[in-house]
């Protein structure tokens, strides 16, 4: 991983995992998010750009050619989720955008541009599959604010 400080002075990072025939930008600021789904992203053949903030992803987006997905948390420090998935539809207006949350209800979370899904923490590989099988087929976010009441193996957790 590349370590940088965000503008707050936090360390962040950035990194790429496995190769794919799609590429998905994940960020959050969790590191064990960040491995559990990107780990997830990687089984369902993505190749993996990894970063912990929107501070570090914006960049990613401008410079990344083919990205296809973008894979973001909510609840991050300087920039939400939600934040950084407006920045970034206004660059490519037509990336598939999928916002993982703990929070779903969360009152700053508001209304999501349309064809942004919206997955609740935790939740099964084979959920984050479903839904991202549908962005990539229909275009349409489908999956809710689904997710698990409790967390088990093989899930993701973090807020």
């Amino acid at each position: 991983p590349i370590s940088h400080r965000d503008r707050t002075g936090r360390r962040a990072s950035v990194d790429v995992v496995a190769a794919g025939a799609r590429r998905a930008l994940l960020v959050d600021d969790a590191s064990e998010i960040l491995i559990t789904v990107g780990a997830f992203l990687v089984a369902l053949g993505f190749e993996v750009v990894r970063a912990s903030s929107g501070d570090l992803a914006l960049p990613l987006l401008a410079g990344e050619t083919g990205i296809d997905l973008l894979v973001t948390d909510h609840a991050m420090p300087n920039m939400s989720g939600k934040e950084l998935v407006f920045l970034a539809r206004e660059r490519f207006p037509r990336l598939r955008a999928l916002v993982i949350t703990g929070f779903p209800n969360a009152p700053d979370l508001g209304a999501l541009p349309p064809g942004v899904a919206l997955l609740a923490k935790p939740f099964r590989r084979a959920e984050l599959a479903a839904c991202v099988q549908r962005l990539f087929d229909t275009g349409e976010p489908g999956c809710g604010a689904q997710g698990l009441v409790g967390a088990t193996r093989g899930d993701a957790r973090s807020g």
